[in-house]
């Protein structure tokens, strides 16, 4: 089984930066009657107070309430879709696996943004998980790996993880003994378990099985 983070892995990271560091501020801008630039400071200190270590900092319809926001949270995420987008060897990828392996998403991705992602690659996928909206967890725990091996009845040497942040794709899925791989797209790091795109991972799975 195959397993893949969603935002900066398959998806490129453009749909999230617009919603959150455009659209959000630019929304408190026109209701608080402050600049562009006023509001973006004012939503990044609040975005910093909760942090990335919380759940609530990947839940858009905490950060309306928080910020009250009288807008309607979909229409937002409807006014950036043309900002989203998947990596270009992704179809590659996904299409040569299909039919191979079973594939999955693990993402801390909120289910509202999970989704909508699914719009575009959701065919290729068995299962897809937010940790945040289907669990209340976050992705640096080892227990969320856990629950869902046992959701999927397999055992964690079964799956291979891939992703693009160190800690929850990387170091907390190798806890329990998945076959995870760092994607590093900059091509700035080297290792055993280091990959610098997708295509990568294919043939690395492809030589290890």
């Amino acid at each position: 089984m195959l397993s893949f983070d969603l935002e900066g892995t398959l998806t490129t990271l453009s749909f999230s930066k617009k919603v959150w560091n455009e659209g959000i501020p630019k929304l408190y801008a026109e209701q608080n009657g402050v600049s562009f630039s006023e509001a973006y400071e004012i939503v990044l200190k609040e975005y910093w107070k909760i942090g990335d270590d919380r759940v609530e900092w990947y839940d858009i319809k905490f950060w309306f309430k928080k910020l009250n926001l009288r807008s309607d949270w979909r229409s937002l995420l409807r006014a950036y879709l043309k900002d989203l987008a998947i990596y270009p060897e992704v179809p590659k990828v996904l299409s040569y696996f299909k039919g191979r392996k079973r594939l999955i998403i693990i993402s801390n991705s909120s289910r509202e943004f999970l989704d909508i992602a699914l719009k575009l690659i959701g065919d290729y996928f068995d299962e897809a998980f937010s940790a945040v909206s289907d669990f209340n967890m976050l992705k640096d725990d080892p227990k969320l790996y856990e629950i869902i091996c046992e959701r999927l009845n397999v055992e964690p040497g079964e799956l291979s993880h891939v992703g693009d942040h160190y800690l929850c794709d990387y170091l907390t899925p190798r806890k329990l003994g998945i076959r995870s791989f760092f994607l590093d797209r900059s091509g700035m790091l080297r290792g055993e378990w280091v990959v610098k795109d997708l295509l990568d991972f294919r043939e690395r799975v492809r030589r290890d099985c």
